[in-house]
């Protein structure tokens, strides 16, 4: 039995939903089999750390917890929705020096299935593999000339599995951090930095190692033609993407449920849910990718 190094982070505000993820992670794999690397800064509450690391190994997984030094957080730009949370996986070949694979996972994925298929396949010499980002109709697709990429060589950076010896070859993590200076009015800097440094040496990964809500909402001939062959309903792992998360009364994704599954596992079981507030209300009404728009042009009238 192989141990599975699975890496992610959080902040004060995602922690509990990270406890989540993880739960759904050690749930379907055997006792030891799972070590998890947890990303953080010292903006982190001590004691939900400590809470977070003593759960994780109750349940039978191994835990280390790397903190992001001063230096590299000063060289990382805060996004006003990402904060600097979102960069530390670039971070990983230098926070795990001994470790030369690693799978990194959102705080607002969920798995489904055991990982051992997904940790131990054939990366054929590339430094990542990722599952494409399908886009909206709706959304302005321009940033991608800017990256370098058409919509079918586009990835999402929620679930990625890192060649970190071929990361540290080639000096990747500082030509992430440089591209980042380049694409500071991205809406995911931190996803499009990777995209601009890795447009043409990632594996394409199966759509069911990251089921993005996309991929739930959009008729096969609007997704990239090599992303069209998948199982909507038996993901191996569910992300979360978008605005409105599991925990949020907007939220509308068919398989919410297993996120509220697995923190009751958690000490932060008894959280409650967010959102229901008169405006929310009004927009669950509205079919969801409207209701997003409508939110957005809400906020940007009235801020």
């Amino acid at each position: 039995m192989s141990v599975i190094h699975v890496a992610c982070a959080a902040d004060n505000k995602f922690l509990p939903h990270c406890a989540a993820m993880l739960s759904s992670v050690v749930g379907h794999h055997d006792a030891g089999q799972i070590c998890v690397h947890f990303l953080f800064d010292s903006s982190i509450d001590d004691g939900a750390l400590a809470q977070l690391g003593d759960y994780v190994q109750r349940s039978g997984a191994k835990w280390q917890a790397h903190e992001v030094d001063a230096r590299r957080r000063n060289m990382i730009e805060p996004n006003r929705r990402f904060g600097k949370v979102a960069w530390y996986r670039v971070l990983l070949p230098e926070l795990v020096p001994d470790l030369d694979r690693v799978l990194y996972l959102d705080a607002d994925t969920i798995v489904c299935k055991s990982l051992e298929d997904l940790w131990t396949m054939d990366m054929k010499g590339e430094p990542v593999a990722a599952v494409v980002n399908p886009l909206y109709p709706f959304m302005d697709k321009a940033f991608l000339s800017d990256l370098g990429v058409d919509e079918g060589g586009y990835f999402n950076s929620g679930v990625l599995l890192m060649d970190l010896a071929q990361w540290r070859i080639l000096g990747l993590t500082d030509k992430v951090l440089s591209a980042a200076q380049l694409l500071t009015a991205q809406e995911w800097p931190d996803q499009n930095a990777l995209n601009y440094v890795f447009k043409s040496m990632w594996l394409p990964l199966n759509p069911k190692w990251n089921m993005q809500n996309t991929f739930f909402d959009l008729p096969a001939h609007l997704l990239p033609s090599s992303a069209r062959s998948f199982e909507p309903n038996n993901p191996s792992i569910v992300h979360f993407i978008g605005p409105y998360k599991p925990w949020h009364y907007r939220c509308k994704h068919r398989l919410r449920y297993r996120y509220w599954e697995n923190l009751k596992n958690t000490p932060w079981q008894n959280r409650a849910m967010e959102g229901f507030s008169f405006k929310h209300r009004v927009l669950r009404l509205f079919p969801e990718q409207l209701g997003w728009r409508l939110d957005a042009m809400i906020r940007e009238r009235f801020q």
